[in-house]
This record gives structure tokens, C-alpha cells and sequence, in this order.
């Protein structure tokens, strides 16, 4: 994934293999996360990367990729 630097924030462009993965989540579901939801999980899935957060319903799916924090 292509990471570029500008104006003191780092952003990485996703594109269609994020938007296909994120499709794919919402489609498969048998309960619909919310958009930013299925976008973050799907990025994580695609990077390899954990996830943060203190929101169990939406990113229990991870497993041990989840870290709930408060």
C-alpha cells in the first residue's frame, strides 16, 4: 500500500483491495457494522495490523487481532 507524508499526517491509500474486503464483510455479516466499522476492520485484515478500541461488537471478529481498551 502506498504511504505518503503531508502536512504532518502519514495516509495510506487503500483502494479497491480495501473496498472489496470491506464489501465482502458487509455482505457476509449476518449483522451489518457500521460503515467506519467495516472500513477499520477491513484495513486492519488487509494489513495485518491489530485494532485498538472499546467497541467489542464490532471488532470481536478480530480475535486476538482486538484490543479492547477504555
Amino acid at each position: 500500500f502506498p504511504i505518503a507524508h503531508r502536512g504532518g499526517l502519514w495516509t495510506l491509500a487503500l483502494g479497491a483491495r480495501a473496498a472489496v474486503r470491506c464489501a465482502l464483510l458487509q455482505s457476509r455479516s449476518g449483522r451489518r457494522m457500521g460503515e467506519n466499522d467495516a472500513w477499520l476492520v477491513a484495513t486492519a485484515e488487509l494489513l495485518d495490523a491489530d485494532i485498538v478500541a472499546d467497541d467489542r461488537g464490532a471488532f470481536e471478529r478480530l480475535g486476538n487481532r482486538y484490543w479492547r481498551f477504555r
